[in-house]
C-alpha cells in the first residue's frame, strides 16, 4: 500500500513544487495525478538529482501526473486560499462515490474543483 496524491494544488513562489525521495524497500507513492503544479521558479520538480523545468518534463521523469495541469491558482489573498484560476475549475478526478443531489432528487456526477483552504508550513 502507498500514498495517493490526487486533486491538490501545489504552488511555490520559488524553488520546486514537488521533490520526490524514493525508498528502495517500499514504493511510497502509488498514484499522483489530477494535481495543479505551479511555480514562479525555474523548476516544477526534482526527482533525485534530475530537475524538471516544465510539467511535460516532470510527467516523463516520474511517470505520474498524466492529467495534471500547471496554472497559477490566483488565490484571493495570502490568507484566503480559494483559487480563482479558470484552468483548474474542473481539473479534479471523479471518484465513483462522488455524487451531489440536485433539482428534484436527481443525482449527477460532478467533476471536483481543486481547492486549497489551508497551508501547512514546511519545517
Amino acid at each position: 500500500m502507498g500514498n495517493r496524491i490526487v486533486n491538490n494544488i501545489f504552488r511555490a513562489n520559488t524553488g520546486y513544487v514537488v521533490e520526490y525521495q524514493y525508498s528502495n524497500v517500499v514504493p511510497s507513492i502509488v498514484e499522483s495525478d489530477y494535481n495543479n503544479l505551479f511555480t514562479s521558479g525555474s523548476f516544477i520538480g526534482i526527482d533525485g538529482s534530475a530537475k524538471s523545468g516544465t510539467l511535460g518534463e516532470w510527467q516523463t521523469a516520474v511517470g505520474f501526473e498524466a492529467n495534471a495541469v500547471s496554472f497559477d491558482p490566483q488565490y484571493q489573498s495570502d490568507t484566503n486560499l480559494y483559487a480563482s484560476a479558470p484552468g483548474i475549475a474542473s481539473a479534479g478526478k471523479i471518484y465513483s462515490l462522488l455524487y451531489r443531489q440536485i433539482l428534484m432528487g436527481q443525482r449527477v456526477r460532478l467533476r471536483p474543483v481543486l481547492v486549497l483552504t489551508s497551508i501547512v508550513p514546511l519545517r
